[in-house]
């Protein structure tokens, strides 16, 4: 599987973070891979990989989403 093909991307202390990227759109079209990520706990991220998440994906937690 290819690095954009990857879903789960491991971060140490978060256990369920994912990328959305390649799933049809009702439109027809798909959505973009690196643009939204879904995650759990990310308050327990380490501080190392809390610089790497928002280095490499510019990563701004949203609240309240489904």
């Amino acid at each position: 599987m290819s690095l954009q093909g990857k879903r789960h991307l491991p971060l140490e202390g978060a256990y369920n973070i994912r990328d959305i990227g390649g799933y049809p759109t009702a439109s027809g079209a798909t959505t973009r891979w690196r643009t939204f990520l879904r995650a759990d706990s990310l308050h327990r991220l380490t501080p190392a990989a809390q610089h790497i998440g928002v280095s490499r994906s510019k990563l701004q937690e949203r609240a309240g989403l489904p």
